[in-house]
């Protein structure tokens, strides 16, 4: 069971470090616990935010009057042609272990803040390089 906890600052987990707390907040290790915490946030009736590493995140003073599901599903696993990572994986980390397994495509992108699985909807760019261009398939979770 997912552990929910209130009134949590969110300037602790973002990059900009401003801003009010979360009314309610978790940290999501697993998919069962992104919808887990998805359903609580439906029986609340409160609105929900999914929170990677907290870059290009500005929180107002007032805080977030629903649920941050703070996102992070780890792990990375290789391929001699791929590799498979969770969306919380920190995405600079995710880029260096690409280079160490002798992975291409990704190392213009290194440097870049943030996490897996912000990447794809940011469409993350450096140096003439774009995310789009190395990413095979994405796994989603339907919230609707």
């Amino acid at each position: 069971m997912i552990a929910i906890t209130e009134h949590i600052p969110l300037s602790a987990h973002t990059t900009f470090k401003t801003g009010g707390s979360a009314r309610f907040f978790c940290v999501a290790k697993s998919i069962d616990d992104v919808l887990e915490a998805i359903a609580f946030a439906r029986e609340k009736s409160v609105p929900f935010f999914i929170l990677g590493g907290g870059s290009n995140v500005l929180v107002s003073d007032e805080g977030f009057a629903g649920l941050v599901i703070k996102m992070e599903i780890g792990g990375i696993e290789f391929t001699k042609t791929g590799a498979s990572v969770g969306a919380g994986e920190n995405w600079d980390h995710f880029v260096e272990k690409c280079v160490e397994q002798g992975l291409c495509g990704a190392e213009n992108l290194s440097f870049i803040p943030g996490t897996v699985g912000a990447a794809p909807v940011q469409n993350i760019g450096a140096y003439g390089a774009e995310v789009k261009d190395i990413i095979e398939s994405v796994e989603v979770i339907d919230i609707m």
